[in-house]
């Protein structure tokens, strides 16, 4: 006969205090992958958004 074997998975809960902190490392990452794979083109469009945000 065979037997059920359960596994248990641990929960983890995210106080509030830290829940601000963790949706800016997602949005950094996010910044960060795009740029990786960013072609040529969109770089050059980003450093010029980057450059009017700066003077503005």
């Amino acid at each position: 006969m065979l037997r059920m074997v359960w596994r248990l998975y641990p929960i983890y809960v995210v106080p509030e205090s830290r829940k601000k902190r963790i949706e800016e490392i997602r949005k950094r990452k996010k910044i960060y992958e795009f740029v990786d794979s960013a072609s040529p083109e969109k770089i050059k469009k980003l450093d010029e958004a980057i450059r009017k945000v700066e003077e503005g």
